[in-house]
């Protein structure tokens, strides 16, 4: 089936996946759902990159897979990254100045520095 509008996609079960596994991806990856995720939901990114980023994410999420992770743990996740990476290299060409700077202020607020409260002591 052939989706004709981006209405059945079930953008807040996405969103709520992507802050699930962002603290076990660590901020560098985080980075990359973000970008996908405001990419996505800008109105005047192309129907075809929403697709694109639409079927990476729903792969990424779904239990179908071409190679098994269970039966091949190393090579069993490839499918999934090249199926993001993929995504996230058409994506990244339409990320705006605006889209950077919340994308760099929601990885502040959910991987806060770890310096930033750190007193110094003297010996």
């Amino acid at each position: 089936m052939i989706m004709t509008d981006l209405a059945t996609f079930n953008y807040e079960k996405a969103w709520n996946k992507i802050k699930d596994i962002s603290k076990a991806i660590g901020k560098e990856a985080t980075y990359s759902f973000l970008v996908l995720w405001y990419v996505l939901k800008n109105p005047s990114t192309p129907f075809s990159d929403k697709l694109v980023i639409i079927g990476a994410l729903s792969y990424l999420f779904l239990p179908i897979d071409l190679i098994s992770a269970i039966a091949h743990p190393i090579t069993g996740h490839l499918d999934e990254f090249a199926a993001v990476l993929a995504a996230y290299k058409r994506a990244k060409k339409s990320v705006t100045p605006e889209m950077q700077i919340k994308i760099e202020q929601l990885l502040e607020k959910w991987f806060p520095s770890e310096y930033e409260y750190a007193e110094i002591i003297e010996i």
